[in-house]
C-alpha cells in the first residue's frame, strides 16, 4: 500500500473533524508496516475505502458503507487496526447510511469482541497498538479505547491457561517446559519475554528437584543460564527471582549425595550457576 496515497486520503477523510490527523496517519502507517492483510471480503471493502473511495458513485459509497457496517458487526474484519480505520469512515460518513456515531458505537464493542473471540492476541500486538496511542478528543477514541480492552482481556484470558500448560510441562515433561522458553529453529517460545516462572509453586519445585534425573537437570541449567545469563532483552528477572531461590534451596538438598549422578550435576553445574545469579541480581 502506497503511504503517501494513504496520506492524501487520510487529510481528506478527516477533514472537518475535531481530530489529530499526525497520530491517525502514524497509527495507519505502522499498521501498514507490522501487519500482513490477506484478502478477504471484508478486507476488500476496508481496501475500497482506504486506496481511493472517491472513484465509487454514490450508490456505491452507500452500499459500501452499509457492508462495512456489518462487517464490522460481525467481527469479519481482518485484525484490530482494521477496525480502527473503518470506524474513522464509518463515523465520517454515518448520515449516508442515515446513522449516527452513538448507533454505530454499539456495532463495533459487538464486532469486537466475536473478532477477539477467534484470534491469539500476543503482548506484542498490544504494545504496538498502545504506543501509537489516539488523543482524548479524538471522535474514534472509544473505538481506539474498546480496542485496548478486549486486548488485555484476552491476553489475561490466554495467559491463565498458558500458565496452566506452563506448571503441568514443569511437573511431567521439562524438555518439553523449557521450549516454552529458549528459542529453537521451529517456534517462537511462548514465554521468551514474559515473566512467569515466579508462578510455578513451590511444592511442585520441591518435588521436580526430588526426582529428576541428570538431563532434567541438565534443562533446567539450559533454561536457567539463557533466561538469566543469555537474553539480554529480558528485563524482568527481579520478578523471577523466587524461582531462582527455590530451585537453589531444593537443589541444594541434593547436592550432597553422592550415591545419584542427577546430585553430581547439581553440585558442579546447576548450583554455581544459581549462585552466580544470585550475586549478580
Amino acid at each position: 500500500m502506497n503511504i503517501s496515497s494513504i496520506l492524501i486520503l487520510y487529510k481528506f477523510v478527516v477533514a472537518g473533524f475535531n481530530y489529530d490527523f499526525d497520530e491517525a496517519f502514524e497509527f495507519a502507517e505502522k499498521a501498514c508496516q507490522r501487519f500482513d492483510y490477506n484478502v478477504n471480503p471484508a478486507q476488500e471493502i476496508m481496501d475500497n475505502w482506504m486506496k481511493g473511495y472517491w472513484k465509487m458513485s454514490d450508490d456505491e459509497a452507500k452500499v459500501n458503507l452499509l457492508k462495512l457496517k456489518d462487517f464490522v458487526a460481525e467481527g469479519k474484519l481482518l485484525d484490530f487496526p482494521s477496525y480502527y480505520s473503518a470506524s474513522v469512515f464509518l463515523f465520517k460518513f454515518c448520515q449516508i447510511i442515515d446513522m449516527t456515531i452513538s448507533e454505530l458505537l454499539p456495532l463495533f464493542k459487538q464486532g469486537l469482541q466475536k473478532f477477539a473471540d477467534n484470534v491469539e492476541v500476543n503482548i506484542g500486538q498490544l504494545t504496538v497498538i498502545k504506543a501509537i496511542g489516539v488523543n482524548n478528543d479524538d471522535v474514534c477514541k472509544p473505538v481506539y479505547d474498546f480496542i485496548l480492552k478486549v486486548m488485555e482481556e484476552k491476553i489475561e484470558k490466554q495467559k491463565t491457561a498458558d500458565v496452566n500448560l506452563m506448571r503441568e510441562l514443569f511437573n511431567n515433561d521439562i524438555q518439553a517446559f523449557i521450549q516454552l522458553f529458549i528459542p529453537n529453529n521451529q517456534t517462537n517460545p511462548m514465554f521468551l519475554m514474559t515473566p512467569v516462572l515466579n508462578l510455578l509453586v513451590e511444592k511442585d519445585i520441591e518435588k521436580k528437584i526430588a526426582e529428576a534425573t541428570p538431563n532434567d537437570i541438565m534443562s533446567l541449567y539450559l533454561l536457567v543460564n539463557f533466561r538469566f545469563n543469555n537474553n539480554i532483552a529480558f528485563n524482568s528477572r527481579t520478578e523471577e527471582m523466587p524461582f531462582i531461590k527455590h530451585l537453589e534451596k531444593y537443589a541444594s538438598l541434593r547436592s550432597d549425595d553422592k550415591k545419584k549422578l542427577s546430585s553430581f550435576v547439581i553440585h558442579d553445574q546447576l548450583l554455581p550457576l544459581l549462585n552466580k545469579i544470585k550475586n549478580k541480581i
